[in-house]
């Protein structure tokens, strides 16, 4: 309501009014209301969506990028050796060069381990003419000599197995899904050993599984399993044993042995490069080191625990499934198996192959 004085002038003394206009505002507070109520609902509605919107974009639109990093976890845990899913335009140029990387990676691995191979057989021949030299210096009455050389010749030979094992390790990534046929590879190993030093002697036993299958690259898996075998070839009394099992997707290799053992502390100590459980016997004390460093690229580690034959259990866990068809064949493991028997044949001891 609006009030005012009017004053009326005229015919007499003036007279003054007070005028009063007054309107109805119900029907305009309602209409704000119902105004102010719209504006909500509708900014509401705006602004869901708009996250809607910012959802959808985040989540399809970033989907190739997701799908990238999956394959690329594949990749690195050694599931897959490339990115084998399809991209948008967008992400396919990313995809291609990362799989050229990676094949390029791959490679370059392979023609280091061929050079390694290369300088390896080009140093037998000068080994090998060298230990005759020590032996003819020896037979002269030259015994500082000949020691001088032979300990010479153990050292170049301590370098070159260092370098070879080195060499022959691919590790998770680029094993790419490989997945290799644990007892084949074993029986291979053990008809190498048997004819090795004491390998006569001893009892061989294969308990792995024939349809057991691990992810992890055959040279890598002999590499390992070749060391345990030939660690407790030498230390054994009577018997070798290798077995497996496969518990969730993971499976436990484990050999066993029926000698001494290996006490805690020194199970400890002889982890690292150079020890050795035993002073004396074959060997430069790195085979478990290289098994080691080979582990670490998978993220498994060496187990030591006491064997149900008596003497010493060691073994190490990997993922793995149950297999029918059969496994790749290893790549330059049957070459080094076929070399190192026909050495061991030669000169009747396995030098190549580190000890405790």
């Amino acid at each position: 309501m609006m009030e005012r004085d009017v004053t009326i002038e005229g015919g007499g003394a003036p007279r003054v009014f007070q005028l009063a206009v007054a309107l109805d505002t119900g029907a305009v507070s309602k209409l704000r209301e119902s105004f102010a109520n719209q504006v909500i609902v509708a900014l509401a509605l705006i602004g869901a969506a708009l996250s809607f919107g910012a959802w959808l974009q985040s989540s399809f639109g970033l989907r190739p990028l997701k799908k990238l990093r999956r394959e690329l976890a594949l990749v690195n845990n050694g599931v897959r050796s490339r990115l084998a899913s399809r991209f948008p335009l967008e992400v396919a140029p990313l995809a291609n060069d990362l799989n050229r990387l990676l094949a390029r990676q791959e490679d370059l691995v392979r023609k280091a381990r061929e050079r390694a191979g290369d300088l390896a057989h080009g140093l037998k021949t000068p080994l090998t003419i060298l230990h005759g030299a020590a032996r003819r210096a020896e037979e002269k009455g030259d015994v500082e000599t000949a020691s001088l050389l032979r300990e010479q010749i153990a050292l170049m030979r301590h370098h070159i197995d260092r370098e070879l094992s080195r060499a022959r390790t691919y590790g998770a990534p680029a094993a790419g899904g490989t997945l290799t046929d644990v007892y084949a590879t074993a029986q291979r190993l053990i008809r190498m050993f048997q004819r090795m030093p004491r390998g006569e002697e001893l009892t061989w036993r294969n308990d792995l599984a024939p349809s057991l299958r691990i992810r992890m690259d055959p040279d890598d898996f002999g590499e390992v399993v070749g060391n345990l075998i030939d660690n407790s070839r030498k230390h054994a009394t009577s018997m070798v044993r290798i077995s497996g099992k496969i518990d969730r997707g993971i499976v436990k290799i484990q050999v066993d042995d029926d000698g001494p053992g290996v006490r805690p502390d020194v199970a400890e100590r002889i982890l690292d490069r150079g020890e050795r459980a035993a002073t004396s016997g074959e060997g430069f004390g790195l085979g478990l080191s290289i098994i080691k460093e080979v582990l670490e690229q998978y993220d498994a580690s060496l187990e030591f625990g006491d064997s149900p034959l008596g003497g010493c259990r060691v073994g190490f866990e990997i993922p793995g499934v149950i297999e029918d068809r059969p496994a790749p064949r290893p790549r330059a493991w049957d070459a080094w198996l076929k070399s190192g028997a026909t050495h061991a044949e030669s000169t009747g001891a396995h030098s190549n192959k580190p000890d405790l």
